[in-house]
C-alpha cells in the first residue's frame, strides 16, 4: 500500500499517514509541534531504496485530536496501530533518540515487548 491515507480504530485518535516507495520499510517520526512533512527530506534521500511510512502523530498535523492526557506510550500505540494496518510487526527508525519527540516515542516502542521480537 502507497499513498495517503488515515488509520482508524473506535475510541482512539485517528492517524494520518503516507506511505512512499517499496523495498525495506522504516518509519519517520517527527518532532514537537510539527507534522509529516517535516520528514520530506529526509524520505527524499531515501526514495528508491526504502518503503518509507511518515505518520502525523495524534493532535499534529490532520490526524486525529488529543483527548484527554497522553503517554509517550500513547503515541508509540499510535506507531504499533499504523504497522498493524500495513501487516508489518516493524519498521525500523533510521535515526532515533535526543530531545525531540519522534525520538522519545520511538524508544518507548521499541521499549514495548510485544512490538519488538
Amino acid at each position: 500500500m502507497t499513498g495517503t491515507f488515515r488509520v482508524k480504530v473506535s475510541g482512539k485518535p485517528d492517524i494520518h499517514c503516507r506511505v512512499q516507495e517499496s523495498g525495506p520499510a522504516v518509519t519517520l517520526l517527527h518532532g514537537v509541534g510539527a507534522n509529516l512533512d517535516s520528514s520530506d527530506e529526509v524520505a527524499q534521500r531515501m526514495r528508491g531504496r526504502f518503503r518509507i511510512i511518515c505518520m502525523d502523530l495524534a493532535g499534529r498535523g490532520k490526524s486525529g485530536g488529543l483527548h484527554g492526557d497522553r503517554t509517550l506510550q500513547d503515541f508509540a500505540d499510535d506507531v504499533s496501530r499504523v504497522w498493524d494496518h500495513l501487516g508489518l510487526q516493524f519498521a525500523p527508525f533510521p535515526a532515533r533518540g535526543g530531545p525531540a519527540a519522534g525520538g522519545r516515542h520511538a524508544d518507548a516502542l521499541l521499549r514495548s515487548g510485544d512490538t519488538v521480537k
